[in-house]
């Protein structure tokens, strides 16, 4: 419990304790985030690093989701390389490209936010002083607020079909380890036989090995042909009709 002593601390001083306190909880949740494969290795390092230069610059008004899309390319170099998804000769490098990327920015943005959500709620058990807790609220609120817009008005408004991808990996790796979580609390409760725990934790392991090696299927549709398929004029003309047509 953080409270206000002002015979021996000052204000600031308190404050910059729980500043402190938050980007350290700040830092163990990314780390939880990491172990429950809902967070890269690359990423989880990147969002460390931002909460360490916050610690190191206390001080100073927090400036961490700056300096973490120092790392990331400018959302018009996407669009630029996107012109060039259905050219033949480098689709695939196009295609790798953005899904590299984009799956790396939105990792990192994603865990940013939800890590400062959860992490705003942990520290309000750990200061009671309401003050403080205002006053941090208001610094960390500018930093979130980039990081949504950049998710939104970005990301997903921008590349779809990639986000698409990653959200369904991202879902994928949070089953597997809720089933691996499951398996071993068999194991600790005696519901299963261990070479019959080893088997499920071995596959389970290999399909966490193949989602991560494997290259996700991006499908990218032009506006012409979305237009074309989902249209209410679709349901009057035949596909070669609306082809001359548009």
């Amino acid at each position: 419990d953080l409270m206000i002593d002002k015979a021996e601390y000052s204000f600031e001083e308190l404050y910059l304790e729980a500043k402190h306190r938050y980007l350290t909880t700040l830092k163990g949740i990314y780390w939880d985030y990491f172990q429950e494969g809902q967070c890269s290795s690359r990423a989880c390092l990147l969002l460390i690093e931002s909460a360490d230069r916050g610690i190191d610059h206390s001080e100073d008004t927090l400036k961490d989701f700056q300096f973490i899309k120092g790392y990331f390319n400018s959302s018009w170099w996407m669009r630029f390389i996107m012109k060039f998804k259905k050219v033949w000769i480098i689709r695939h490098f196009v295609k790798n490209h953005l899904y590299n990327n984009i799956s790396f920015i939105y990792d990192v943005t994603v865990n940013y936010v939800e890590g400062h959500e959860d992490c705003l709620e942990m520290i309000r058990e750990i200061v009671h002083n309401e003050d403080i807790l205002e006053r941090l609220d208001k610094e960390i609120h500018k930093e979130h607020r980039h990081a949504v817009s950049l998710l939104h008005n970005d990301l997903e408004e921008n590349f779809p079909e990639v986000i698409k991808a990653v959200q369904h990996k991202r879902g994928s790796f949070f089953l597997i380890n809720k089933m691996r979580e499951f398996v071993n609390r068999m194991i600790e409760h005696g519901q299963i036989d261990f070479k019959e725990a080893k088997f499920f934790l071995h596959e389970l392991d290999k399909s966490s090995r193949n989602l991560e090696l494997n290259r996700m299927k991006i499908e990218f549709e032009e506006a012409d042909h979305d237009f074309m398929k989902h249209c209410d004029i679709a349901r009057i003309f035949k596909q070669e009709d609306l082809e001359i047509l548009c």
